[in-house]
């Protein structure tokens, strides 16, 4: 295996995956191309090249990457962790074949003789590996993605990154991981968006029947648009495979999540207006601007910006008419006010912790989702 130098090495330790666990997202050691020899632990790469395996920037991506390369990374482990299981998690686009001290332990879509992939994204489902009895180990990786590097700018604006990312845990830790986060996910997502599309049902069949009254419409409009957020996430969880499904869900999501805003604030209008203010007009056309600069922005953190910035707008308009309709005493103001304020003040918190990130309990952050998302509804 040669010298562990530590561009090369990993430190895995029984403490460090005891308290949680070690995400391998620093530098590998990277050669493009395709050689079985770059398996083997024995194997010299020392003149080998350095490389992120998740490549955020576009610039590094067209430089370096052709198509299929390796990827290896010595994992240097104590005395306790001799022949003991752990469970590896990836989540990628493209295809990979995982290799430990030489020997295949896992494959996540294929690499035909021409070098070209059939992708297959795990979504960090673990596998179990055992590890033997050296205090050195080596994981190679071989990764084949030339989707990417085809339409760079694309996948780049939408996905915002290449190449996959992979963590360790206890595998113990690992199985209650999947089955505890992605499966519970996918369960309560599936459950709320069913909820939104029923309302959307129900609340068209109402307009349809009595078109006079555009609140059914703008209301239906908006449990539409939830219920197409909610359900992305369980679709994507099937959808595991190619570039452009996942493409075609992630737009039809984001494209939702921006309407839903216009469905809420005509809503509102069509409550306490007879007829829309004449800003109004500016407010509801505007996710059609957001859609349009989606596909011509060159910026992904400039579409960033204006997202928080239009839902900051949105979210203020609507608190702004109820404020006003209270103020002026008109019927049911506060009954419809209590759901607008819990849904700006949901708003608020999710910018907020995108914005710090903090370790908030899964708890709270249920109880937060469940508070803002219906209060509307019940409303």
């Amino acid at each position: 295996m040669g010298q562990a130098l530590p561009t090369d090495t990993a430190y895995i330790h029984a403490d460090s995956l005891e308290k949680k666990f070690v995400l391998l997202t620093n530098l590998w050691r990277y050669h493009s191309g395709d050689d079985s020899l770059w398996s083997a632990p024995d194997f010299d790469h020392s003149s080998w090249d350095t490389m992120q395996i998740r490549m955020n920037d576009l610039d590094t991506f067209k430089d370096k990457w052709t198509g299929i390369g390796w990827f290896r990374k010595i994992l240097a482990i104590d005395s306790s962790m001799h022949n003991k299981n752990l469970g590896l998690s990836i989540f990628q686009y493209g295809a990979s074949e995982i290799y430990l001290n030489g020997r295949l332990i896992k494959k996540y879509g294929e690499i035909d003789s021409t070098l070209r992939e059939k992708g297959f994204n795990p979504r960090n489902t673990p596998f179990i590996v055992r590890l033997d009895s050296s205090d050195y180990q080596l994981l190679a990786i071989r990764y084949a993605h030339w989707e990417a590097l085809e339409n760079p700018d694309l996948f780049m604006r939408f996905i915002e990154t290449m190449g996959f990312t992979i963590d360790i845990r206890e595998a113990d830790k690992a199985v209650e991981r999947v089955v505890g986060n992605i499966f519970g996910n996918a369960v309560i997502n599936s459950i709320m968006s069913g909820v939104f599309f029923s309302l959307f049902l129900l609340y068209l069949l109402l307009f349809i029947f009595y078109s006079r009254m555009k609140v059914n419409l703008y209301y239906a409009i908006f449990t539409l648009c939830l219920g197409i957020v909610f359900f992305g996430t369980p679709l994507r969880f099937l959808f595991r495979t190619g570039l452009y499904p996942i493409l075609a869900i992630d737009i039809i999501t984001f494209s939702a999540f921006i309407f839903l805003f216009a469905g809420y604030v005509g809503f509102l209008y069509s409550i306490f207006y007879e007829k829309f203010p004449r800003h109004a007009r500016y407010l509801i056309f505007l996710p059609l601007l957001m859609e349009i600069w989606l596909f011509i922005s060159p910026s992904d953190s400039l579409v960033s910006y204006a997202v928080g910035i239009y839902v900051a707008i949105m979210g203020a308009e609507g608190l702004r008419i109820i404020i006003v309709a209270i103020r002026k005493k008109w019927q049911d103001a506060w009954v419809i006010g209590t759901g607008v304020i819990a849904f700006f003040s949901f708003n608020v918190f999710v910018i907020t912790m995108n914005i710090i990130e903090p370790d908030i309990s899964p708890i709270i952050a249920l109880i937060a989702i469940f508070t803002g998302i219906f209060s509307m509804p019940i409303s």
